[in-house]
C-alpha cells in the first residue's frame, strides 16, 4: 500500500484451516484476508494506493485446484466475487477421506461461517480462480506489474523503502509478500528460514467428476 497523506491501519485474518498452534509446526501454507483502513482528508484513486508486483512475465497459476473454506467464502464474498467461484467450482458441507484400498475412513462436516448460501467448503481449479481474481482487480483498475521482482527492502519507523527490478522504485505503508513456502521477501526482512520437512506430502490431481457426485 502506498505511502499517502493520512492514516492508515491494517488488519489481518488467517483463512487456512489450521490453529496458530498447527501452523507455528510447518503446518498447510496460510492465506490471509488483510484489510487496510485509510483516513485521508483528500480524495483517493484505489490505484494511488495499490499496486500488485509478480514476478512472473503472465499470470500462471500453480498446481490443479484449491480448497476455500466457508471463513474464505465469506472474505471472498465481501469483494463480490464468492457467487462467481461457486458457480465456477463445486460447493459442499461434507468431505468423505479414503485410504488407498478406497476403504471410508472418516467423514467431516465444515461449518457454513458464510451464511446459508455458501458451502462449508468450495473447491476450484486454481486456474479458475485466478482468472476471477485477476479480472476482478483490473475491474477495479488496480496496477499490476508483471515480470517484476523485488531487488531491496529498508524498512523504516513509518514507511517502506522498496527497490524494484524494473527501477520504478517505490515508499510504502504496508507490504505483503505472498511468494511462498521459499519467500525471498521473509528471508531478506527475517533472514534465511529453510522449511523443515515433516514427513507429510499432498498429492492432487483433476480426474472427471463421478456422475453421482
Amino acid at each position: 500500500m502506498r505511502e499517502r497523506e493520512g492514516r492508515a491501519a491494517g488488519h489481518v485474518n488467517s483463512l487456512g484451516p489450521g490453529s496458530k498452534e498447527i501452523s507455528e509446526s510447518g503446518a498447510h501454507n496460510q492465506r490471509a484476508h488483510v484489510t487496510a483502513t485509510i483516513h485521508s482528508s483528500a480524495f483517493i484513486w484505489i490505484e494511488e494506493i495499490i499496486e500488485i508486483i509478480e514476478k512472473e512475465a503472465q499470470w500462471t497459476p500453480k498446481g490443479a485446484g484449491i480448497h476455500l473454506y466457508s471463513n474464505a467464502m465469506r472474505a471472498l464474498d465481501a469483494i463480490g466475487i464468492a457467487r462467481e467461484i461457486l458457480a465456477a467450482g463445486r460447493g459442499q458441507d461434507e468431505y468423505d477421506y479414503a485410504d488407498p484400498t478406497d476403504s471410508h475412513r472418516v467423514r467431516v462436516t465444515y461449518p457454513r461461517l458464510a451464511g446459508d448460501d455458501f458451502p462449508g467448503l468450495a473447491s476450484i481449479s486454481r486456474q479458475d480462480l485466478q482468472d476471477i481474481l485477476v479480472r476482478k482487480a483490473t475491474a477495479l483498475d488496480i496496477p499490476f506489474r508483471l515480470g517484476t521482482t523485488v531487488r531491496a527492502i529498508d524498512q523504516g519507523d513509518s514507511a517502506i523503502d522498496v527497490g524494484f527490478s524494473d527501477s520504478l522504485d517505490g515508499r510504502y505503508e504496508l507490504l505483503i509478500a505472498c511468494d511462498g513456502i521459499f519467500s525471498q521477501i521473509r528471508t531478506d526482512v527475517f533472514g534465511r528460514c529453510d522449511p523443515i520437512y515433516t514427513g507429510q506430502a499432498i498429492w492432487r490431481a483433476t480426474l472427471e467428476r463421478h456422475p453421482d457426485s
